[in-house]
């Protein structure tokens, strides 16, 4: 009898021509949640120069069946803390594959010596869970995925509430617009952004992306719908913002941010944005609006439960730190 082995899994260096094949590997993981080639080499080409980028992938008779990645948040950076994942697809799980690629990593960023690696995984993804308990990750924070099936939406509750915040001196336009109004706007704009994202729950400290380096990323991304980003003015000052982007799914938007500046909190604006932003997406013909909310950021979930929003399963950032 002769005995059928499998080929041995080469763990390499990713190159650019990997590409589609990783993103493959990610939406079979993710099929829910797919991404696309064209976002991902617009996140990897925008990468600051501090910043460490790599990418290894698990390759079997010449096909990608894995992959495991680490990198240096611009938004939380810190030269020794990175945030990492390890994909596999899911036919060739339970083979001690995602175990290899964290070993190589391991060896890849040994330069760095790192104090702290993150990563997340989904409440129902127990083998990722397992895996980063396993290797001695601990849990820091929650996040909700929550989608709005827009055609359904009815505005009407909500409309009196809104109008107020309308009555109540503010302007409201479109980023596209102001673009087009006022030549300073970015710069108006990235400062704005960067004090309402030092307010964002996350596991830590914000470092904000010089004007400089933000603007050509900004709007260079193909995501990027000035016309689906709002904006509230009170005396030509920014006072809150709500922002939609394209998904890889066309029927799809993203909520990127939805904020209010300290000086202007709790004179529902927030909502008023929201409420145009659905509006948008509704006009468009778009069936979904998903959004992110860390799970104690009262404040944006109960708008947003309030409007309709379902939740799905929670996502769990882990950390480990060196000792």
């Amino acid at each position: 009898m002769i005995t059928m082995t499998k080929s041995t899994v080469l763990i390499r260096q990713y190159t650019d021509s990997d590409l589609p094949a990783m993103i493959d590997v990610r939406n079979s993981c993710y099929p829910d949640n797919p991404d696309h080639v064209e976002e991902w080499r617009h996140w990897i080409g925008s990468m600051p120069d501090h910043c460490v980028f790599n990418i290894l992938v698990a390759e079997q008779d010449e096909q990608i069946i894995g992959a495991g990645y680490y990198f240096h948040t611009p938004g939380m950076f810190h030269p020794r803390k990175l945030l990492m994942n390890i994909i596999v697809r899911p036919e060739q799980r339970k083979r001690g594959i995602g175990n290899q690629l964290f070993d190589r990593m391991r060896a890849a960023w040994a330069e760095i010596d790192p104090i702290t690696l993150r990563c997340d995984a989904r409440e129902d993804m127990t083998a990722s869970l397992r895996f980063a308990q396993k290797h001695g990750f601990i849990e820091e924070m929650r996040s909700w995925e929550s989608y709005l099936e827009v055609q359904n939406f009815d505005p009407t509750p909500f409309l009196a509430k809104a109008q107020q915040a309308e009555a109540g001196g503010f302007e409201f336009a479109t980023l596209g617009e102001m673009l087009e109004r006022d030549p300073e706007f970015k710069r108006k704009y990235h400062a704005a952004l960067n004090e309402m994202l030092a307010d964002v729950p996350r596991p830590d400290t914000f470092t904000p992306r010089s004007f400089e380096e933000w603007e050509p990323v900004y709007f260079s991304d193909k995501s990027l719908m000035p016309a689906a980003h709002f904006v509230a003015l009170h005396n030509g000052e920014i006072a809150a913002v709500s922002q939609l982007w394209k998904a890889p799914l066309p029927e799809k938007l993203y909520t990127g941010l939805t904020a209010t500046r300290r000086a202007y909190r709790r004179k529902g604006l927030a909502l008023a944005l929201k409420l145009r932003a659905i509006g948008f997406a509704k006009a468009h013909g778009v069936k979904e609006v998903s959004t992110g909310n860390e799970s104690n950021n009262r404040g944006m979930l109960s708008i947003n439960e309030a409007l309709g929003f379902v939740k799905r399963p929670i996502w769990i950032s882990f950390a480990w730190n060196k000792e």
